[in-house]
């Protein structure tokens, strides 16, 4: 089912702000085999797409799918690349968070967090394995929450500057 929701990205250390509201999920896509898929094989576009209908729901014909699921792939390696060029400019130090929280209005909001530090052999891969189940418990785990984070890292990226240790808070509002 699709939902809308807002991400907002923080780094008080740095005096850095990203907000995007209303934004749709696109939950129809499933984006957790794209990501394992995408961090160890063919990134090249024809590889993704080799991947994404090999891939795909087996009693679907829907091709627009097989396209959803290379999309999933890019913003999987997007992130991916985001969060090694700031452990890169940073030498392995710092951090990103991720919090989900879905809005109820008949039970108690649900809030997740994930703390990642930006160190170890593959930073990236690391990243999107450790905020892989705080996604799926929140059921935000899709295409478009995938770009969202993506382009608040990218965003971030950007302004920080080299040989500073990232803080960076990510929530994601569903609801």
């Amino acid at each position: 089912m699709d939902f809308k929701f807002r991400i907002f990205g923080e780094s008080s250390n740095h005096g850095f702000t990203y907000r995007k509201d209303n934004l749709p999920s696109l939950n129809e896509l499933d984006m957790m085999n794209a990501i394992m898929t995408a961090a160890t094989g063919d990134l090249t576009l024809p590889g993704m797409a080799k991947t994404a209908f090999e891939l795909r729901d087996p009693t679907a014909s829907d091709v627009g799918k097989a396209a959803g699921m290379v999309g999933n792939m890019v913003f999987a390696e997007l992130i991916q690349l985001n969060i090694m060029n700031l452990a890169k400019k940073s030498g392995g130090h710092g951090w990103v968070g991720l919090w989900t929280w879905e809005h109820n209005i008949i039970m108690k909001d649900q809030h997740r967090f994930t703390k990642v530090t930006l160190g170890g052999d593959n930073p990236g891969l690391d990243f999107m394995r450790k905020i892989k189940p705080t996604l799926e418990a929140a059921g935000m785990s899709n295409l478009g929450v995938l770009n969202a984070i993506g382009m608040a890292l990218s965003k971030y990226d950007e302004w920080i500057g080299d040989g500073q240790p990232p803080s960076y808070s990510i929530q994601i509002k569903k609801g």
